[in-house]
């Protein structure tokens, strides 16, 4: 066999060897990385877990239904409204802001986390799912330039076997204007914005109503176009919203799947 051939077998074996242990290399701290995300997220977890029982100490409940009111009031009231860029780096030190809201509800402390709608509506989740919920959030856009959205929760109530919305960062959740029944995402989506309405803690319902913060929750109706699933990675499209259609996004001309490519991977369209 010729030389040069020998060396370029040699060479592509070394190479070869080379990039399967670079590959192997990436697998294993990817898995690594990812442990380590799994493991931060059940340690904040098990913080929450105890938020859970200090909250419902401080809003009791006779029934799984309330009690899920009680734990949306209970981030509600222990948290101030912030979306400043200045708490961004707060807002990545996820046990640093678990354990400050603790601190809030046992009132060891006297000042409350600044958390904007998706850290209202994330801290939410995890509470509910360490208190043994099913529970995700959800991005909800608006149909106007730039995409604007808004984060809720959707959870499984025990009671009913039924997925029901809450909103956290206004404390309240959403209702059939017919006969109050809980509605989940998909029927948020596909009846006529007129056919239901917010309830809050005290358990009135209506567009008319303020939050404690002074907010008129007439503007939420905008935002139920459409909805991206984090957890799922799903996203419920609707004809309220063209994710085809180009719009000003940022000084640029976008659809909202060349905007958020990622979340376009897995679309279920709803009639």
């Amino acid at each position: 066999m010729p030389i040069k051939k020998i060396v370029a077998q040699k060479s592509f074996k070394w190479f070869l060897g080379a990039f399967l242990i670079l590959a192997a290399l990436g697998a294993v701290y990817e898995l690594s990385r990812e442990n380590k995300k799994t493991d931060e997220k059940m340690a904040v977890m098990d913080v929450h877990r105890e938020v859970v029982a200090l909250c419902l100490k401080q809003f009791p409940a006779d029934n799984k239904t309330n009690e899920i009111k009680s734990l949306r009031h209970c981030v509600f009231k222990n948290s101030v409204f912030s979306d400043d860029k200045e708490f961004e780096p707060l807002w990545k030190n996820k046990m640093a802001m678990a354990k400050w809201l603790r601190s809030s509800v046992s009132k060891e402390r006297n000042s409350f986390p600044p958390m904007e709608c998706s850290y209202r509506s994330g801290t939410l989740v995890s509470m509910l799912k360490s208190a043994g919920y099913e529970a995700h959030d959800l991005v909800i856009p608006k149909n106007e330039d730039n995409f604007s959205d808004h984060v809720v929760v959707e959870v499984l109530n025990p009671d009913t076997q039924k997925w029901e919305i809450h909103d956290p960062s206004y404390d309240v959740n959403f209702v059939s204007s017919k006969d109050k029944a809980p509605l989940d995402i998909k029927q948020m989506l596909t009846i006529d914005k007129d056919d239901y309405k917010p309830c809050n803690f005290a358990g009135k319902c209506g567009w008319h109503l303020r939050t404690d913060e002074g907010i008129d929750l007439t503007f939420n109706k905008a935002y139920w176009n459409m909805a991206y699933i984090k957890d799922l990675n799903v996203l419920y499209s609707t004809d309220r919203l063209d994710i085809h259609a180009k719009r000003n996004v940022y000084g640029k001309q976008l659809s909202y799947c060349e905007w958020r490519k990622k979340w376009c991977n897995n679309i279920v369209e709803l009639d």
